[in-house]
Parts: C-alpha cells; sequence; structure tokens
C-alpha cells in the first residue's frame, strides 16, 4: 500500500526549506531530517506519530522522497536501518521514574554516543550526588522539576519540565544549570 500524508502532515510538510537539507551528506540528510520531525512532534499532538506500521524510517524516507532527495543511496538507505522498526535502537525509554520520548533517545544516542540501555538504567534510579547517572530532582527550579544525569553528555542535561502518570518526561537537552 503507497504512503500516504494526513492533511497536518502535509500542512507542515509545505514548511521545510529545501535547501536547507539539499546541500546535506545523505547520511546528515537523514539525521536532519529525522530531527526535524523531532522538532514538530514535539507537545502533546504528534504531528508524525511513530506507530506499529509507520517508524521514524519510514517518515525519513517519504520526507527524503518529498524534497526530492535521492533516498535510494547506499548511504541514505544505512542511514535508516537504526531508526527502522518499534525494535528500534532508538525507541522511547519508559523506566521506573522517567520517560525518554524517541526522539530525544535518539538525539541523546546520536549526539552523545551513548547507548539506548545506558538512558534505560538512567531512568530507573535516582542519581548519587556525585558521578552517577539517574534522575535527580530540581527542588524550587524556576524551570523544570527533575534533570536526567547522563555523565556522557558533560555539561549537558535532559530535563523535565512535567510529571505524567508518576514519571518525570525528559523532552528537553539544555545545558547543566
Amino acid at each position: 500500500m503507497p504512503f500516504t500524508w494526513t492533511h497536518g502532515q502535509m500542512t507542515k510538510l509545505r514548511t521545510i526549506q529545501k535547501s536547507h537539507f539539499n546541500g546535506l551528506s545523505p547520511s546528515r540528510q537523514v539525521n536532519a531530517i529525522a530531527k526535524w520531525i523531532e522538532a514538530n512532534n514535539t507537545g502533546g499532538i504528534k504531528t508524525f506519530p511513530i506507530t506499529r506500521d509507520v517508524d521514524i524510517a519510514t517518515y525519513v524516507e517519504e520526507i527524503g522522497k518529498f524534497m526530492g532527495t535521492y533516498t535510494d543511496h547506499p548511504v541514505f538507505q544505512a542511514g535508516l536501518k537504526p531508526l527502522a522498526g518499534n525494535g528500534s535502537l532508538y525507541k522511547e525509554v519508559n523506566g521506573t521514574y522517567g520517560k525518554v520520548p524517541a526522539g530525544v533517545v535518539y538525539q541523546v544516542c546520536t549526539k552523545y554516543k551513548i547507548q539506548r540501555n545506558v538512558i534505560d538504567q538512567a531512568c530507573r534510579k535516582y542519581a548519587k550526588a556525585q558521578g552517577d547517572n539517574g534522575i535527580k530532582v530540581l527542588e524550587g527550579h524556576k524551570s523544570y522539576e527533575a534533570e536526567l544525569k547522563l555523565m556522557a553528555m558533560g555539561g549537558e542535561r535532559v530535563y523535565a519540565k512535567t510529571k505524567v502518570g508518576g514519571k518525570y518526561v525528559f523532552d528537553n537537552i539544555a545545558k547543566h544549570t
């Protein structure tokens, strides 16, 4: 069955500035499109929802085709493999105390070279005072309720502004405050 876009997705696709993507190498195109998808999936309503039938790799490839990118390039196709399927390397982390959306997992894994299981383990415990991966509750912080400490991120953290169903939702990467 051929892929079809919803009306809302087509509206978003019309806002893409193709020139920002076309000058990139195929592997960078995959990463840039995936980040664009995640940027458009923030908030309550997901424009490009990841489902059992449509994974992020499908969206990346179809958006590439929409922009006129040569998506059959072997390097482009190789970049799609880690994004494919619901068993993806970058699927959402849902730990005991925190959740990390798939898009943020993807960013952390690719930018900081952290494996998904490290993020998963960190969401299952509270961090020690120093030198430990885990969740740190931020008492009285004006912007965030908690931070997800991943030592390999150096001076950056993944922050949560909200708590849903008793779990912090870590969806904002920012400098450590």
